[in-house]
């Protein structure tokens, strides 16, 4: 989930380098606002709560766009036939079910990732949700856009 050759001073240039990701988780707490990454995307995301470790998986719903990719505990995948699987058996490639909500969605691991992250809320086009964040996600403090204004450019005829 990271943007290609994205030039993340442009977009936010009040962030500092080493101010992103791991080393920013160390210093958020609930209800910090943070700028993040939401595969093609850069988005608003309000820190919820902060999880010291985790295990949680990637995954690629089946028949549904890109955009719906997401992070979810290791323990909510499941093998097809709704038998748990070992966390040593995972491996991206593998095809599972999403037990996240009351329906079961086939997905593909994408990737793994063991360690802290963010529980956060998200604002996609005026549209809230809530979301675990990893640390590649995250992309400074929301800074935010400062709207740029029109300058007059008027000169006077002599």
């Amino acid at each position: 989930m990271s943007l290609v050759n994205a030039d993340i001073q442009k977009h936010y240039p009040n962030a500092s380098r080493s101010k992103v990701g791991e080393s920013l988780m160390k210093e958020l707490s609930p209800n910090d606002l943070i700028a993040c990454q939401l595969v093609q995307k850069f988005v608003k995301a309000e820190v919820v709560d902060l999880i010291p470790s985790m295990k949680a998986v990637l995954l690629s719903f089946e028949d549904f766009p890109s955009i719906y990719d997401e992070w979810v505990p290791h323990d909510r995948a499941r093998f097809p036939s709704a038998a748990e699987i070992a966390p040593d058996e995972l491996r991206p490639g593998l095809t599972v079910i999403d037990l996240s909500n009351s329906n079961e969605y086939r997905a593909k691991i994408l990737s793994i990732y063991e360690g802290p992250a963010i529980r956060a809320k998200l604002t996609v086009s005026q549209h809230e949700m809530t979301r675990l964040i990893v640390p590649s996600m995250i992309l400074g403090r929301y800074v935010p856009p400062t709207r740029k204004r029109k300058t007059n450019n008027q000169h006077a005829i002599e």
